[in-house]
């Protein structure tokens, strides 16, 4: 099936080079991993894509589904001549990339989740999160684009972010490109609470997997436990001294983690 929008994306980089394709987060945009690609990535073909309702990946009011996304998603990969990257995703991006590689395992060599979550596994705890959403969903129509941000980043997951006041005012600067409404309606479809729970799927998953979490980020290292053990030939490290978003707070560490899982060797049967 075709998907009714189109995700925009961006390259950088030799396309004869080893491909790497990033995923951002709720509120995020391509722009995000720029310095990542910058510093760290001299010698791959990166290929950063906005996530509909994000950056220039209007949905203009399109139903949207995760298995939608994921068309959108595989023609991004087949307009660059059907490449098989490494893929990184982050949060809303890592929900969207661990969907994918479950559901279309050909598309990727590889994953790395930073700060992900399979799904909700209790209807109780998924209506909650859905409304949660929605109230949230309302708030980006009606404040002040700069004031829900401030609003946003003062939860408590992350707390480590708002302790370094220029990294703050740093993304909330990369966010204003965004458009509120179009925000609205991705977390209207894309929201954790929308999301059908994976964890049953998980040992389905035939690639290399790495997991990434922040330490300070508790809900999340959880998580990534319980990933973990529902797949042992994965990789698990925790960030020290970080929080949710690993690859702003800490690229330093995020950099090192992400080589070291590029040249790993895998047997692939």
């Amino acid at each position: 099936m075709t998907a009714p929008f189109k995700l925009f994306y961006q390259t950088y980089g030799n396309p004869s080079h080893p491909p790497i394709l990033f995923l951002h987060g709720f509120l995020g945009s391509h722009r995000d991993w720029e310095s990542i690609i910058s510093q760290c990535l001299p010698n791959y073909f990166s290929i950063a894509v906005d996530l509909p309702g994000h950056g220039k990946s209007p949905i203009s009011g399109s139903i949207m589904t995760f298995s939608l996304c994921t068309d959108a998603l595989e023609a991004v990969l087949k307009d660059l001549g059907s490449l098989k990257p490494l893929a990184v995703g982050y949060s809303m991006g890592g929900r969207l990339l661990l969907w994918t590689a479950i559901h279309r395992p050909h598309l990727f060599s590889r994953i790395l989740l930073e700060s992900v979550h399979p799904g909700i596994e209790e209807e109780k705890e998924q209506d909650q999160r859905i409304q949660s959403d929605a109230l949230l969903s309302q708030k980006l129509k009606v404040m002040p684009f700069n004031d829900f941000l401030r609003y946003w980043y003062r939860s408590s997951m992350f707390a480590s972010l708002v302790q370094t006041p220029d990294a703050l005012e740093s993304i909330i600067r990369l966010r204003l490109d965004n458009n509120p409404e179009e925000l609205s309606q991705a977390l209207k479809y894309l929201g954790t609470g929308r999301q059908q729970p994976l964890w049953g799927e998980l040992k389905n998953l035939n690639i290399p997997v790495h997991l990434l979490a922040g330490v300070l980020d508790e809900h999340y290292v959880r998580i990534a436990r319980r990933i973990k053990n529902i797949l042992p030939e994965s990789s698990l490290h925790l960030i020290p001294k970080t929080g949710h978003n690993i690859h702003l707070e800490n690229p330093k560490e995020f950099c090192l983690h992400l080589h070291n899982f590029l040249t790993l060797e895998f047997n692939t049967h």
